[in-house]
């Protein structure tokens, strides 16, 4: 029985954790019309697949599942200096500030074990940037 296409795209981005378009189409030697007509509008509706960046610069990945995480209380005032201080623009190029910047790195760093067709960041500090 041949594999619907929309499953070879999700076992594809598992794989990879977030890819572009046109990663999709190489892989699944479709044109991008039918790509984005028959099988990512669709994904995105269902809700199995998000969309992050802007063209040119768009991934899509998997609908994250909420995972039980631990909390952690962090001192106030160092959350004022996170805050002040720091931002990344993640690789889909989405702007972070502040203690939203260091809860993107350390899920990055964790998901670093995980095959990533992006899986580098930057972070710059604010007061650099301003000068």
């Amino acid at each position: 029985m041949k594999e619907k296409t929309s499953n070879k795209i999700i076992e594809y981005i598992k794989l990879k954790r977030q890819v572009t378009a046109s990663e999709l189409v190489d892989y699944l030697d479709i044109s991008r019309q039918a790509l984005f007509k028959h099988h990512l509008s669709r994904l995105l509706k269902n809700g199995e697949l998000i969309k992050i960046g802007k063209p040119p610069k768009v991934f899509y990945l998997l609908k994250d599942k909420k995972e039980a995480r631990p909390r952690y209380e962090i001192d106030k005032n160092l959350i004022k200096i996170i805050n002040e201080n720091y931002l990344i623009i993640t690789p889909g190029g989405e702007k972070l500030d502040g203690h939203k910047c260091i809860i993107w790195i350390f899920t990055a760093l964790r998901d670093l074990e995980k095959p990533s067709s992006v899986n580098y960041f930057y972070t710059q500090n604010k007061a650099r940037i301003r000068n």
